[in-house]
């Protein structure tokens, strides 16, 4: 049941996190969007263009046998502004009772048996007036005054004829009959819609522009919703393929030729609706800010506020990188904003880039990041520089999710680039990839117990369809090789496909968003061969070089991860019992843990402005607020407290001994080690060197040093030989045996460090130069000063820094 239920939250927060991303995406275009008044006027049947009459003429036959007779044609300008801003015509009928008119004009969104859409409207005498719309009340969301719209989202426009038709019969006003009133009324309609938008507070003026208006953010959410409702709706009730294939369906289905010439026409108009939608600079900067927010407070809740800054910081820098690389391939419209609960997303557009700049693209993203915690590590590693807590769980944050997105799956940045390089080639192969994809990260997840990967792996699953009608899409349009197309020819090979019967069934939004994706691989070149295998080349060693700069750059640290995770190596797997199912899938928020993480922040600001008293209490209470678990509990989240009450004891000595303070410091350092297993497992491996180390400090900064320091040391000393690289001597390290040696006057122990600072120097002759300089200063108190200085005292007695750093 628990499995049942994890399972329902997963797909939930995968539902939640599609819709409110389509919400944000569809608000950020309809602010950016341009309207205009609109005016109407007659015009003769004969001057309206002839692949327009035809998709006009189209119900001409089904509207004649339902009573309507043709009256007269007209044309509006759109009421968006585009950048071709061609006019809308339409033909106006009326039904041989004259109770209603019927207004055909081409669909936003043509269907092979409905390419028009059908206004049916009725006027009543006392000035109101109905309108019955089907399938289409999205695309016209406004509410004017003393016109009532009606939509029941009905799979055949004549089932919304018969609806509109027993409205009019159960009417107790007289109803209008006068043709010319009712022209009257829908040209004033016309007129009144962009003014009525501006009464009602939803359009404001754009400065600057030629009687041009912009939807308020309220409006444009309200609208948003609406829209998205609506489309919703209208691909419930969309007619099923079985009443397609009937042979009135057939009968009614326009030739190849006016089918092709709707597509594209309507295809067209998106497409100039969307690029006269440029966001400006300004804009981009407030949904990137508002995104931000937004991600804090969703992971905050989620995740925890503590950590949720840093994740920011990385998703941040990692879509910079995207950012850039776009800007620097002249991508446009570039803009970068935050996921809320799932991460960021660096949006560009350039139909005609070229294989390798899609991979620099790709690349920019997780390269940066992984580069700069590696460069980070190795110096920290090396002596070079040391840096504040929140900093390194920054660059580990920026490590970790860096890599993850460097992995060749789908939608990785790695999973990008192999899709671009190598399965764009082959249809049935990227739609494979993705399938497997979807797979692996679902399983990723749950190895990981990873919430994140596991909402991505089903949001995968649920664009499976999507991905198999690109597909069939892709292998029915001609290709001549490698050789990119104009945007005119694109668009007539992927409609002219489209055509084929066998897509027939398919809803326009489906076809338009299979043809979408497709328009920049026509237009932009796919990958040859030899480009494929020098980019998998570079993308190969991206992926491998962070693994083999960690056995180079820092042996121990790459030697305790393979001894925690190889066979055959010192260190034991963490002695837990198996969670029961439910809570190994969603194991429990700890919030001891998580209190602890913000104590310590806390601590720091007091003791940053003096408040040394308040400091110590919020760093001895994060140690007592975490209960000690019972000697039998042999759970997973008890060895959590565990091992975060022993690195909370260890940090509290490093205060104390930061403040004077080295044998109140020894007592604590000694109450964590007293917490530490005998046997060392995976997850005590580095908190046991950190209570050993603060241990050993606290006694070489004590007045009266204790004869339990040689003991303390071996034992410290032992976990810094742990893994591979052990031989390999770290200049800090031996520095500290040279202190240890001269506190207890083991001339042995002096000898075998002074060669291995020799050693450590020789090897990287730089490495002193952040041990003989001055300890870093800033807001951040340094509780370890007194170590820094204590290792700057010992090298420049042994002659390795100059005497006037003091």
């Amino acid at each position: 049941m628990a499995v049942v239920l994890q399972g329902g939250l997963i797909v939930l927060l995968a539902l939640v996190t599609l819709v409110t991303a389509g919400l944000v995406v569809a608000v950020r275009r309809l602010t950016h969007m341009r309207w205009q008044p609109v005016r109407s006027h007659p015009v003769a049947r004969d001057d309206v263009p002839a692949s327009i009459r035809a998709t006009l003429d189209r119900p001409a036959a089904e509207l004649a046998q339902l009573g309507f007779a043709y009256r007269y044609s007209g044309v509006t300008n759109k009421m968006l502004v585009t950048l071709q801003n061609e006019p809308v015509f339409f033909d106006v009928y009326q039904h041989c009772d004259r109770h209603t008119h019927a207004m055909v004009s081409p669909s936003p969104v043509p269907e092979p048996q409905q390419p028009c859409m059908l206004q049916l409207i009725t006027c009543l005498d006392d000035g109101n007036n109905w309108l019955t719309l089907n399938r289409s009340r999205h695309y016209s969301p406004i509410d004017l005054a003393r016109w009532h719209t009606v939509d029941d989202y009905l799979p055949q426009w004549t089932q919304a004829w018969h609806r509109h038709l027993q409205r009019v019969q159960s009417t107790r006003a007289p109803i209008c009959l006068d043709a010319v009133e009712v022209h009257r009324r829908l040209r004033q309609a016309f007129e009144d819609l962009v003014p009525q938008l501006q009464q009602q507070g939803k359009v404001v003026p754009v400065p600057g522009s030629h009687g041009h208006f912009r939807l308020t953010t309220l409006a444009a959410a309200q609208m948003a919703v609406k829209v998205l409702g609506g489309q919703l709706r209208a691909a419930w009730s969309a007619p099923t393929a079985k009443a397609n294939s009937t042979p009135d369906a057939q009968a009614a289905l326009p030739t190849q030729q006016q089918g092709l010439d709707a597509d594209l026409r309507a295809f067209q108009d998106q497409l100039a609706t969307s690029r006269a939608t440029t966001s400006s600079s300004k804009s981009k900067w407030i949904t990137f800010a508002v995104t931000a927010v937004l991600f804090l407070l969703v992971g905050g809740l989620w995740f925890s506020w503590a950590f949720v800054p840093i994740v920011l910081a990385v998703v941040a820098l990692h879509e910079g990188g995207h950012y850039l690389a776009m800007k620097l391939t002249g991508f446009r419209n570039v803009s970068v904003f935050f996921v809320p609960g799932l991460g960021g997303l660096a949006t560009g557009e350039k139909a005609t880039a070229t294989p390798f700049e899609k991979l620099f693209v790709y690349l920019a993203g997780p390269v940066p990041g992984i580069a700069l915690a590696g460069i980070a590590f190795w110096a920290s590693a090396s002596g070079y520089w040391t840096g504040p807590g929140w900093l390194t769980e920054f660059l580990v944050a920026s490590l970790v999710i860096n890599y993850l997105n460097l992995l060749p799956l789908m939608p990785l940045d790695g999973g990008r680039v192999l899709e671009t390089l190598v399965f764009a080639r082959h249809p049935r192969l990227r739609f494979g990839f993705a399938a497997i994809c979807c797979a692996l990260l679902f399983g990723l997840g749950t190895l990981l117990d990873d919430t994140v990967l596991r909402v991505v792996a089903v949001l995968i699953a649920f664009g499976l369809p999507y991905q198999w009608r690109r597909m069939q899409l892709d292998l029915a349009v001609p290709r001549d090789g490698n050789a990119a197309l104009d945007e005119p020819q694109a668009l007539q090979s992927i409609f002219g496909a489209l055509q084929q019967a066998r897509f027939q069934s398919w809803s326009f939004a489906k076809r338009t968003a299979a043809a979408t994706a497709l328009l920049p691989e026509l237009m932009g070149r796919r990958a040859s061969a030899t480009e494929s295998v020098v980019g998998v080349v570079i993308y190969t060693l991206c992926l491998l070089a962070p693994l083999g700069a960690a056995f180079v750059a820092a042996p121990h640290l790459a030697g305790a991860m393979v001894s925690a995770f190889a066979p055959g190596q010192p260190v034991a797997p963490d002695d837990v019992d198996p969670e029961p199912a439910g809570l190994a899938a969603t194991p429990p928020i700890d919030s001891s843990i998580t209190t602890a993480a913000t104590r310590l922040s806390l601590a720091r600001a007091l003791d940053a402005q003096g408040d040394t008293a308040g400091a110590e209490a919020q760093l001895q209470k994060r140690v007592d607020d975490i209960p000690l678990p019972a000697p039998h509990d042999r759970s997973r989240q008890a060895l959590g407290r565990r091992v975060h009450r022993v690195v909370a004891g260890a940090e509290l000595a490093w205060f104390m001994t930061g403040h004077g303070r080295a044998a109140e410091a020894r007592q604590v350092a000694a109450q964590a080690l007293a917490e530490v297993p005998a046997t060392t497992t995976v997850s005590w491996l580095m908190p046991r060197q950190q209570a050993l180390e603060a241990q050993v400090w606290s006694m070489l900064l004590s007045q009266q040093p204790t004869p339990e320091l040689a003991t303390q040391w071996e034992a410290y000393d032992a976990t810094r030989r742990v893994g591979f690289g052990a031989d390999q001597k770290l200049l800090f390290h031996e520095v500290d045996r040279a202190l240890v040696a001269q506190v207890l006057h083991d001339a042995g122990l002096m000898a075998q460090a002074s060669a291995g600072i020799a050693e450590a120097m020789a090897r990287r002759p730089k490495h002193s130069t952040t041990l003989c300089s001055p300890p870093q200063t800033g807001t951040t108190p340094n509780w370890r000063a007194p170590q820094h200085a204590a290792r700057q005292r010992m090298l420049t007695e042994l002659g390795h820094c100059r005497a006037s750093v003091h």
